[in-house]
């Protein structure tokens, strides 16, 4: 906590590594920030609510300040948010999606964008040079809006109304794709057009428990699936070396000792049906 009446609510979190300024405080807090060379803050409503909305105009020109996040609970319907393309360092945004109020392809160095929510479906995405993408809660039925974003090499979804990922397999740079909570999702099967994906990650999506669409996939190394009904294809991909998961509906351990590449296994909890258990696997496949 910092003193002086000015800024007394500005906090820094060791946890995130940010400083947190309440919005009604902004300017002394970003002038805190770049006499103490903190670059990422995150950007709060006031402890007392007042009639003064946000106001970004001490963000421009800003050349130290490289990760701004603005919490999901702060109200952008009128905030004027071009003073965030003026910032000359910003690498890192963290806001929510409101249609026509914010256009990501302004941000010239843009390296990591997390969307934490969104009120309608992303327009096309075109941010050259983005790596790291973060999507909660979008309403998008497909992948088509990102399919612009070549270099991106990390993506992670969360409780999205996502059917397929059609549009996916142009991010041909991608090498992490995590996906959970998205009980719509009904297709995958364009990760296998994904030359250089090498992490997949499926957690508690309800429509995904058959995997099959895998077999003979090429690039993928680490694998982790919360629920899977069958490891009958897992023999077949030419890179797996590590398979996670937590729930094996028919059971049947034997597919993975026909896997010439798979260095570990590991799942819990152990059921009844499975045919083995996780230390004779892996003690039997690491021979």
């Amino acid at each position: 906590m910092l003193r002086g009446n000015a800024v007394k609510t500005v906090f820094y979190n060791e946890n995130t590594q940010e400083l947190e300024i309440p919005f009604d405080v902004l300017s002394k807090g970003v002038s805190y920030a770049e006499k103490n060379e903190f670059n990422s803050i995150k950007i709060i409503n006031p402890i007392e609510k007042g009639s003064v909305g946000l106001d970004l105009t001490p963000l421009a020109g800003n050349n130290s300040i490289s990760s701004v996040y603005i919490a999901d609970d702060v109200n952008l319907n009128k905030v004027d948010l071009s003073p965030l393309y003026e910032m000359n360092a910003i690498k890192k945004i963290t806001m929510q999606y409101l249609k026509g109020k914010i256009e990501f392809s302004k941000f010239s160095a843009l390296e990591t964008l997390y969307i934490t929510k969104a009120d309608s479906e992303i327009d096309i995405l075109n941010v050259n040079g983005l790596k790291d993408l973060l999507l909660v809660s979008t309403k998008n039925i497909d992948c088509g809006f990102i399919s612009n974003l070549k270099e991106l090499e990390s993506i992670r979804i969360s409780s999205a109304k996502l059917k397929s990922l059609s549009g996916i397999e142009s991010l041909c740079e991608l090498k992490t794709l995590r996906i959970t909570y998205c009980p719509s999702l009904l297709d995958i099967s364009g990760v296998n057009k994904i030359k250089n994906l090498s992490h997949l990650y499926v957690e508690k999506c309800k429509g995904l428990t058959d995997f099959s669409f895998l077999s003979g996939n090429e690039s993928i190394r680490d694998l982790f699936l919360s629920d899977v009904d069958s490891l009958a294809f897992i023999p077949s991909m030419k890179s797996i070396e590590n398979i996670k998961f937590w729930n094996l509906k028919d059971g049947d351990m034997n597919f993975l000792f026909d896997a010439p590449t798979l260095k570990k296994v590991d799942f819990h909890p152990m059921k009844k049906n499975y045919t083995h258990k996780k230390d004779e696997i892996n003690n039997i496949i690491g021979k």
